[in-house]
């Protein structure tokens, strides 16, 4: 929603602006990443989950389509770290864009 606002609304020109979209973009794959993990977390028992992640050989070996998907989505921090870390570019654009003006 904010990502098209800014597109619909403002002239979103110069790199601060594009690292704030990308920034955008990787914190809402974080969110449906996470939001997906916990409702198999809820689907399905932590116990079932835990067996496999204690054994590496079973767990390299998924018996089921969901427990690889689930093991997959707890890797969220794939997208958690190039968001903070866009975010971080912007924030330093910005600070340079201001000391310029100044």
């Amino acid at each position: 929603m904010i990502l098209y606002w800014f597109n619909r609304y403002l002239s979103l020109s110069g790199p601060a602006w594009r690292y704030l979209c990308l920034s955008f973009v990787f914190f809402l794959l974080w969110n449906v990443d996470t939001t997906l993990a916990h409702l198999l977390e809820i689907l399905y028992p932590f116990k079932d989950f835990s067996y496999y992640a204690s054994v590496l050989p079973d767990y390299l070996h998924c018996k089921k389509l969901s427990f690889c998907f689930y093991y997959f989505l707890r890797f969220d921090h794939v997208f958690c770290v190039p968001g903070m870390y866009f975010l971080w570019k912007c924030l330093q654009e910005f600070s340079k864009e201001f000391y310029v003006d100044s």
